[in-house]
């Protein structure tokens, strides 16, 4: 009983800490995409540097 609600607590947090990078990766690629476009450098290093 306890062993199918650790599994299951598993899977989720698993699961909630891929969701978590997919957001973190998203978030980085729309930054990256606005500073390209801006044509900004020192600002890409700035946000490289807090990754």
């Amino acid at each position: 009983m306890s062993e199918h609600r650790n599994a299951q607590t598993c899977v989720r947090m698993r699961t909630n800490a891929v969701d978590t990078e997919v957001r973190r990766l998203f978030l980085f690629n729309q930054t990256k995409k606005k500073q390209e476009a801006q044509g900004n450098k020192r600002m890409n290093t700035g946000a490289h540097k807090r990754a």
